[in-house]
């Protein structure tokens, strides 16, 4: 992804879905069980992404 499209706050989900599906794929193929290996590689490709997207600042929240 080109820098001058990126902005602040933005997360690479597409990039941890793409890394998760392609190693599911992998997994799936190595077990026969190519279905279940796609979709753990997208849930867990999803968890990364959104566990490590980064949190907009605001000083104005203040929680007890």
């Amino acid at each position: 992804m080109a820098e001058h499209n990126k902005q602040n706050n933005e997360s690479n989900l597409g990039l941890s879905m793409g890394i998760g599906i392609a190693l599911g794929t992998t997994i799936g193929v190595a077990m026969d069980q190519l279905a279940m290996g796609v979709a753990l590689g997208v849930a867990f490709g999803a968890a990364y992404g959104f566990a490590t997207k980064k949190k907009p600042d605001s000083d104005d929240d203040k929680s007890d």
